[in-house]
């Protein structure tokens, strides 16, 4: 009998090569679709934990009268009209929100 993953088993296990249906242990082929399964999820939730962090990041560069609010109302203040048009003419503002995006999206792994 031959199975889906065969050749890609025998090439990270070449012990196995030459072996017969008879002498091929499923168990071994079965941990090792496990542990690939495992790896192919993992990068997924990864790639998809980083991908909101990114949309989030974005999100507060395209509306950042809107993400200050936020933060005042966090720290239990009053957003100050002035201040606030003050930071998002400053390119340093959203540098930022980048470099945090950018650092916490490194982390997910």
């Amino acid at each position: 009998m031959k199975w889906k993953f065969e050749k890609e088993f025998r090439a990270d296990h070449p012990e196995t090569i030459g072996e017969t249906d008879r002498e091929f242990d499923i168990d071994n082929y079965k941990d090792w679709l496990e542990q690939k399964l495992v790896k192919l999820f993992a990068i997924q939730d990864v790639s998809q934990r980083s991908e909101l962090l990114a949309i989030a990041a974005l999100d507060k560069i395209a509306h950042p009268i809107k993400h200050l609010q936020e933060e005042a109302e966090k720290d239990g203040c009053k957003l100050d009209g002035y201040m606030a048009i003050q930071l998002t003419q400053d390119a340093n503002f959203y540098q930022e929100i980048a470099d945090k995006a950018l650092k916490a999206i490194a982390n997910c792994g």
